[in-house]
């Protein structure tokens, strides 16, 4: 019975155990193969093989594997073009943008491009999914949208997606990558002296404050490490411009960060010592 199977599937999907829930959604496809009949279990067998990637891309980041299989992609890719074509609807039209995203980007370094027409095609399904109910009011699609701007160098743009992402969460969300993309965003444009030390304390006292009303504190510090990390000398920076202005709360907030970071990667290195 493939609506049962179906079900299991979502459950094993639940659970964690995503080859058992692949499995079941196999077989489902075996009874009814047809995308107008069982499209459901195409949309979960390749929100599966999605998470098979970016689980390998993890693993890979760690080093505990080679470089990611990108035939998980390819098979999302076919599984949600079947979709499109009987089922359109916006989180179809996401996660084929998702696909074509990652199929764009560098595994390892999402902000380098190897395949532009991927990207385009990412862009192309991300405006489609805005043009109908509730697109617009997705933050994931937003940061998504963001991200490949950002790449096409469309930095303006990008951000105002960003933001537009960070308006759009609800308070307590943990989905709080549209922020990291936007503070990392303003200080690469700050490093190429495409916006001056003004503006960039104006922007980022702005949006922290905003980060705060919207996401837990502590998990504002650690995207806050995550920038201090791969921007220190333009943090530092704008520190001390902003100690020189009397903006001393969130130079301490910055300086703290910073501080845990250093603590613990000073604790990491004396434990691979030992």
């Amino acid at each position: 019975n493939p609506p049962v199977l179906n079900r299991l599937s979502k459950i094993f999907h639940f659970l964690g155990k995503l080859e058992m829930a692949m499995a079941v959604c196999n077989m489902a496809l075996d009874v009814i193969p047809d995308p107008g009949l069982n499209w459901q279990a195409y949309c979960m067998r390749a929100k599966m093989l999605i998470k098979l990637y970016l689980r390998d891309v993890e693993r890979v980041k760690i080093g505990l594997a080679e470089m990611p299989d990108q035939s998980n992609l390819l098979g999302a890719k076919v599984d949600l073009e079947k979709v499109i074509k009987v089922h359109p609807c916006v989180k179809t039209y996401l996660d084929l943008g998702q696909v074509y995203y990652y199929l764009g980007v560098d595994a390892m370094q999402e902000l380098f491009l190897v395949d532009e027409n991927a990207l385009n095609k990412a862009l192309i399904l991300f405006d489609k999914a805005m043009e109908l109910d509730l697109g617009n009011v997705l933050p994931e699609l937003q940061v998504l949208k963001g991200k490949c701007l950002w790449i096409k160098n469309e930095t303006l743009e990008a951000m105002g997606c960003f933001k537009q992402a960070i308006e759009l969460d609800d308070v307590g969300s943990t989905h709080r990558e549209s922020f990291r993309c936007l503070m990392e965003l303003l200080l690469t444009l700050y490093a190429q002296k495409r916006i001056n030390m003004e503006m960039l304390m104006k922007e980022v006292e702005l949006w922290v404050k905003k980060a705060e009303e919207k996401y837990p504190n502590q998990q504002v510090q650690q995207e806050l490490r995550l920038v201090c990390r791969h921007h220190t000398g333009e943090v530092l920076e704008l520190s001390k411009a902003m100690l020189a202005r009397g903006k001393t709360e969130l130079v301490k907030l910055l300086f703290e960060t910073m501080k845990c970071d250093f603590n613990r990667a000073r604790l990491s290195e004396r434990s691979f010592s030992f």
